[in-house]
């Protein structure tokens, strides 16, 4: 029996350290054949521009995002 894990973590793009970290991990074949996962990317950025600004348009995104993928 694998264990479900639900991954909360910054995805590509934009790119930064966080992000490719998160992207190492989504991709390893070791996690995701020992694990049952689920990813979650927080993030409503689409490039480095968009990162701090805060609009309600992010907010809808997110939790229309999140929705969709549970």
């Amino acid at each position: 029996m694998k264990y479900k894990v639900l991954f909360i973590m910054h995805m590509p793009p934009p790119v930064h350290g966080a992000a490719m970290m998160g992207k190492y991990i989504h991709d390893s074949k070791l996690i995701n054949e020992t694990f049952e996962c689920r990813y979650i990317n927080p993030s409503a950025s689409s490039n480095i521009k968009e990162v701090g600004k805060l609009n309600i348009g992010k907010f809808f995104f997110f939790f229309l995002k999140t929705l969709l993928r549970l």
